[in-house]
């Protein structure tokens, strides 16, 4: 069966407009219809539930589209109302209401469908019925001023993205009813500062407060078993977040890009396939909640997390500093388990640990590692000069890319993705052995990056193709630009071991080696020391790994003229180098941010914020139609009640607006420190025309008035017997011709008195439907009909 549809009464809702001003102003029925309340019949697409004869709002009519307020009610005709929306969302008719600033859903409603508030930018408040069931997807997705949200005691889903991309919104209160918050829900709501999550809510999902940045804290409450894939991904706002004993899954990327600094995990906590804690570089303690540390699939040791037969790494903190030895029985790692590890310095990997587990870049963005050392009697892998390689030593699979000057070891054939990925250094020197080069090195050629190539070789081909900087071995070192100066050094200098390589370098030759430097003592006990002849006494040279800067300290081989004795000699770090840089720029309704920012680091160190626009204000909306392009002047105001400057934050564009009635798009487009586009929109109305002669009649009278017939279609007389033109004493008639310049009307009540007014309208399109706009109306005339 199909169901019984019931269109708005359009014409009506104009017409009990019209009696609500005397005063004539062009685009009345508008204007008049802005700041009114759509709450009737009239006001809405409605349509009947064939099965309960009960009422769904489909949406709101053409005629109240430009209403401020929506009372849904609770009945209509003596049926209920019991849905607002429809599945199918071939209307979406609320959403996009432009003027729309508050919501009100009466007691019985129990579902509101897909869209239907979405992109309502004037939308601040929403009243929800305790009735209330189920929220659809991107139902008040985009509601940019709502910032508030606090859903009923009994609801039981809110669909995928029904709140997304809220700016505004600073709370959301969620109540135990619900268990589970979909994929995306509130992804991207900038400003959340604070969520209310209650007992018997099971399951987080993916991206559900994902860039939530302005989250700081967040208590998950008991019953809470499972968080899924990336669900407070970049929320960098986030320090603290306490895990409930009920907690199974937290899945990986859960908390990735998050500035939290210590976590304590449930017993109960399941081994995830990814690491739930990549890049959250503030990391530094995680523990288990348990006497020894060791959960029912899962441990800590060492503030790492460990499978609980401990031959799986699934987390090492971001922020823990210094080295780390691997446990002999790890054979493998979770997917990014060391993600974004700054501090670490040097790392041992164990026998059991395979080459599988190279492919999948464990080590990115591990920024600081001056060494790898891999167990002799591993099977795979071998590691040379700090690099890990194959155990043939033709496959580079790591780099220590904490040094500056990264000499790959002669012999290797193939670089893979992860030997050169994020990569700190400005210098590498690579053999003639390689072949391929499977990483891109291109990012870095903008960051003062040169490559050392033999002549003729794959590395030289490679950079030339690529537009990388390169020098020929042998050659002078450049001064990498930008950065900081360094002095130029007449040879790349060797890694630790470092053979020389066969092939004749080109002209111009090769400068004398510079003498040893002055020896320097043997390094103390627990120094890095390698083989070397316990009665020598020893004449070392330095060879510089990595300068000091404000990451970590520089680091040097010293080996022994003698008897190769070496060990690596280190100096303390240095301090910050801050520049204030813009960290994300402003755009409606946010704020933005400038930091210092330190330029050999990127450590964050004080921060402004920059005032977002919180205004943006045409001079007006309503022009009468003259025959030109009207261009009304732009008001824009941050949150501090600043006005912006056009051409230096702001430029606004005209290029839609043309000459005719219609409706019009002004974009406001930000620049400088603000970002985005803003549009606002003004009506030209047909030009009004006046009444120049009024005729009594025997029960009627004959109206003249004066011809408009540019930029017109037709006109609207309208008589009533009250002067205030109230509905239910007020007929419309329309003239469908702009020629025609009279009209009698008959049939009326003898000696009557008949106010009359009239005005010209034309049909245009807006938002791809058909609309009329109004002139003002013409000044009131009256009249008493004869016998």
């Amino acid at each position: 069966m199909k169901w019984k549809r019931i269109l708005s009464l359009g014409m009506a809702a104009v017409l009990a407009c019209s009696g609500l001003c005397q005063t004539p102003v062009y685009g009345q029925e508008i204007s008049e219809r802005a700041g009114s309340i759509a709450e009737s019949k009239e006001d809405f697409v409605l349509e009947k539930d064939p099965g309960t004869e009960n009422y769904v709002i489909l949406g709101i009519s053409e005629s109240a589209r430009d209403c401020t307020e929506v009372r849904i009610p609770a009945e209509v005709d003596g049926k209920k109302v019991t849905a607002v929306g429809e599945k199918s969302n071939t209307r979406e008719m609320f959403a996009d209401c432009p003027n729309l600033t508050k919501v009100t859903l009466s007691e019985g409603i129990e579902k509101i469908e897909d869209n239907v508030f979405k992109n309502c930018a004037e939308l601040t408040e929403i009243v929800l019925p305790g009735s209330l069931k189920n929220i659809g997807e991107n139902t008040f997705r985009q509601c940019e001023k709502l910032t508030e949200i606090v859903l009923p005691e009994g609801i039981e889903s809110i669909g995928a993205g029904a709140f997304s991309s809220c700016g505004g919104l600073k709370e959301a209160v969620l109540p135990g009813s619900l268990e589970r918050i979909e994929n995306d829900a509130f992804i991207a709501c900038t400003n959340l500062e604070h969520v209310t999550l209650s007992e018997g809510l099971k399951e987080i999902g993916q991206f559900a407060f994902a860039k939530c940045e302005s989250l700081e804290s967040l208590e998950l409450p008991d019953g809470l078993e499972k968080i899924e894939w990336t669900a407070f991904q970049e929320c960098a706002g986030l320090t603290a977040v306490n895990f409930p004993d009920s907690l199974k899954t937290i899945a990986g990327g859960a908390f990735s890009m998050t500035n939290l600094k210590e976590v304590s995990l449930p017993q109960g906590l399941e081994v995830p396939d990814d690491n739930p804690f990549k890049y959250c570089r503030n990391l530094s303690k995680i523990t288990m909640r348990s006497a020894d540390g060791t959960g029912t699939d899962c441990m800590v040791e060492n503030d790492v997390l460990l499978n609980k037969d401990k031959t799986r790494l699934i987390t090492y903190p971001g922020g823990k500093p210094g080295e780390y030895v691997i446990p002999d029985s790890v054979t493998t790692f979770t997917m990014g388990a060391f993600y974004g590890c700054d501090g670490l310095t040097k790392l041992t990997i164990p026998a059991g640990f395979t080459k599988a587990g190279m492919e999948l870049v464990p080590f990115d963005s591990c920024k600081s590692v001056l060494e790898f050392v891999v167990a002799e009697d591993n099977p795979d892998l071998k590691s040379k000069d700090g690099f890990i390689l194959n155990k043939e030593g033709s496959v580079l699979y790591a780099s220590p890319n904490g040094r500056e000057m990264l000499v790959v070891p002669d012999g290797v054939v193939t670089m893979t993705f992860a030997a050169v990925y994020n990569r700190e250094g400005k210098y590498l020197e690579v053999p003639s052995s390689v072949k391929e080069i499977k990483g891109n090195l291109e990012e870095y050629r903008d960051k003062g990056f040169w490559m050392i190539v033999f002549p003729g070789s794959y590395a030289e081909d490679y950079a030339e193709k690529r537009n990388i900087n390169y020098i020929y071995k042998g050659e002078p070192i450049p001064t990498p630009t930008p950065g900081p100066e360094e002095p130029t050094d007449p040879t790349p200098t060797p890694g630790p071991g470092e053979p020389t390589d066969p092939t004749p370098t080109p002209t111009p030759p090769e400068p004398e080696q510079p003498t040893d430097p002055t020896p320097t003592p043997t390094p103390p006990d627990g120094g890095n020391q390698g083989n070397g002849d316990p009665n020598c006494s020893h004449t070392y040279k330095e060879t510089e790994l990595r300068k000091a800067d404000c990451r970590v300290g520089g680091a040097a081989v010293c080996v022994c003229g003698k008897c190769g004795h070496r060990y690596i000699k280190s100096t303390p770090a240095l301090g910050h180098d801050y520049e204030e840089q813009t960290e994300k720029k402003a755009s409606f309704k946010r704020n933005g941010i400038t930091r210092d920012i330190c330029i050999i680091c990127g450590k964050e160190g004080e921060k402004t914020s920059i005032s977002g626009v919180e205004k943006v204000k045409l001079s007006t909306t309503e022009f009468e139609w003259n025959g030109s392009v009207n261009k009304p002047s732009v008001l824009v105001r941050d949150r501090a009640g600043s006005e912006l400057t056009e051409g230096e934050d702001y430029t606004v564009d005209f290029s839609g607006c043309k000459a005719g009635v219609g409706s019009y798009n002004v974009k406001v487009n930000f620049q400088g420190d603000y970002t985005g586009t803003v549009n606002r929109s003004y009506k030209v109305y047909p030009k009004a025309t006046s009444i120049t002669k009024v005729t009594r009649k025997s029960k009627g009278f004959t109206l003249k008035w004066k011809k408009q017939t540019k930029e017109a279609d037709g006109y609207e007389l309208q008589y009533s017997t009250s002067k205030n033109f109230t509905k239910k004493t007020t007929k419309t008639v329309l003239v469908k011709k702009t020629k025609t310049t009279s009209k009698t009307v008959s049939k009326l009540k003898a000696n009557k008195k008949y106010y009359l007014r009239i005005r010209t309208y034309k049909t245009v399109k807006i938002n791809n439907k058909s609309r009329k706009l109004y002139s003002g109306w013409s000044k009131t005339k009256d009249v008493k009909t004869k016998k």
